[in-house]
């Protein structure tokens, strides 16, 4: 295993700002590999923080652990300015297409609900007439009435 230096996972949440369940988690799921002192304590090398960030950055940006994991092999460096690799950007490329998926069904989905709620709801009382509809009269200024416009 060789010798155990780095940082404890407190200390790595403390600089990454992530919490250490967080951080036990992208261990779970083959981001992080710290190694263990003899009485089991989780150490981490100076790399992890790059790594977390790299981490962090990838969610942020709307990718799942599913893709970051994919984003393994260069999550220590500085994610956000390096070059990109085609392989990942299809990563990408596949996740914004699942996101605009989901927004035209969530819209959709949206606009049903507010079309539902717009035919449920009286409308609103009318200023002259107080009981949700328009009285249509018109005004004149001869003698001879002017009959309401039809509705």
């Amino acid at each position: 295993m060789g010798s155990v230096a780095g940082v404890r996972i407190g200390e790595l949440a403390r600089r990454t700002g992530v919490s250490t369940r967080a951080l036990r988690f992208y261990e779970e799921q083959g981001l992080l590999e710290p190694e263990r002192t003899p009485n089991g304590y989780r150490h981490y090398g100076e790399g992890a923080v790059a790594r977390v960030r790299g981490i962090r950055y990838l969610l942020d940006h709307g990718l799942t652990l599913d893709d970051v994991a994919q984003f393994r092999h260069c999550l220590d460096g500085d994610v956000a300015t390096a070059e990109p690799d085609p392989a990942l950007v299809a990563v990408a490329e596949r996740r914004l297409a699942a996101l605009d998926d989901r927004i035209r069904a969530l819209t959709e989905v949206r606009d049903h609900l507010a079309a539902a709620l717009g035919r449920s709801r009286p409308s609103p009382p009318h200023p002259s007439t107080g009981n949700g509809h328009a009285t249509h009269t018109s005004v004149s200024t001869s003698s001879t009435p002017v009959p309401a416009s039809p509705t």
